[in-house]
């Protein structure tokens, strides 16, 4: 079956199962809310658009099916998380589908115009530098922040991660596939992650896996950011593997160990790998993007850098300099109001100096940026007075 024959089948099923929505009204004891029109689907249910009533706000509603007195692996996951770089649960209700009997959970959300994916293919020349170190910390930030609860998303691609190009937000979002290591109920599995970012141990099947997967998948995204195209375009997962060896080489019997020390090493061809650097040396990209990809593209999963030190790159430090705008003019967002447990967590890392290096740094911008339109209304206002 083709991918388009295969989308239209996942579209009818979904739009069977959960009816014509645009237009009607879902309400609980606290709300009301106008669907607008859909804005994503798939196996998990349906999104929409949609407007809060009451508050006159936007959001997006995901509805997935429910029983009455199951509780939701997504929703309770999503409860748990609070931060700006992830997407912001803002209620929660069971209502009966318009069209059956059945109940379907409604997880109300943050809505943003863009998924990282839309927002890249609307580009019609390359990714500018701002929105690539911006769009780098943020994701590796959020990332940072769900693995210190002990969750892995275990999905992260550009789909899943919304963005808004006049603000410059970012949020992670769509935990269907996360899971809390803690949980013992819920065994880890192979088949996770979408293939061009799933990580190669997952390729070789391994369900011994930690957080380090969702480092590979930032990996793949900040070089996607610089090419334009997924960085391993693989068509199926034995090629997935050839498009790996291509770039980083064949992976040696220690690595294949670190990745499923529990089944015999497969035979793969022995190539050296163009390398990450010369694979993206047309793009020009900063040395320390460089140096990022080469500590997050690793074969053993132990070897790759954990997300709370990549916080504090060298790639993102030009983020905390004065006169730093997008380029549609507008100021960054803040970036730097950092938790308990991120200062906690830079103390064990030894990169709490660079954090607080950070925050000075985006004072000063915040500052100047400051200074600037005071300046320029000033003018504005004598050149009135004329």
């Amino acid at each position: 079956m083709s991918k388009r024959l295969l989308k239209r089948v996942v579209q009818t099923e979904v739009f069977q199962s959960y009816g014509i929505q645009e237009g009607i009204i879902l309400d609980n004891e606290t709300n009301k809310y106008r669907i607008s029109k859909v804005i994503g689907y798939g196996a998990f249910g349906i999104v929409f658009l949609a407007n809060n009533i009451k508050t006159g706000e936007i959001n997006a509603i995901k509805r997935v099916s429910q029983g009455k007195r199951s509780k939701n692996k997504e929703l309770r996951i999503q409860e748990m998380l609070h931060h700006q770089n992830v997407i912001k649960l803002k209620d929660s209700f069971l209502s009966k589908l318009s069209n059956s009997s059945s109940f379907c959970l409604n997880i109300v959300m943050d809505y943003l115009p863009q998924n990282l994916y839309q927002f890249m293919r609307s580009l019609k020349k390359k990714v500018p530098i701002i929105y690539i170190r911006l769009f780098s910390y943020e994701l590796i930030r959020g990332l940072a922040y769900i693995h210190s609860l002990n969750i892995i998303h275990q999905d992260i691609k550009p789909e899943n991660i919304l963005v808004n190009k006049n603000t410059g937000d970012l949020k992670i979002c769509d935990f269907g596939s996360a899971k809390n290591i803690l949980d013992s109920s819920e065994p880890n599995v192979s088949y996770i992650c979408s293939r061009h970012y799933r990580a190669p141990e997952l390729v070789f099947r391994t369900n011994k896996y930690n957080s380090s997967i969702d480092i590979w998948s930032y990996g793949c995204i900040l070089a996607e950011m610089f090419l334009g195209k997924p960085l391993f375009p693989g068509s199926s997962t034995s090629d997935q593997v050839i498009k790996i060896i291509k770039i980083i080489g064949t992976p040696t019997e220690e690595e294949m160990k670190a990745m499923n020390n529990e089944i015999p090493p497969p035979i793969l061809p022995k190539v050296d790998g163009i390398g990450i650097e010369n694979t993206l040396r047309s793009f020009k990209p900063p040395s320390q993007a460089i140096q990022i990809l080469t500590h997050t593209l690793q074969y053993s999963p132990e070897k790759r850098l954990s997300a709370s030190r990549l916080v504090t790159s060298e790639f993102h430090k030009e983020l905390f300099s004065e006169g730093v705008l997008l380029p549609n003019g507008n100021p960054i967002p803040l970036l730097t109001q950092y938790d308990e447990n991120e200062w906690k967590r830079g103390k064990e890392n030894e990169t709490i100096d660079k954090m607080k290096e950070f925050v000075e740094g985006e004072k000063k911008r915040v500052l100047s940026q400051h200074l600037i339109r005071k300046d320029n209304e000033t003018k504005d206002t004598i050149s009135d007075a004329k």
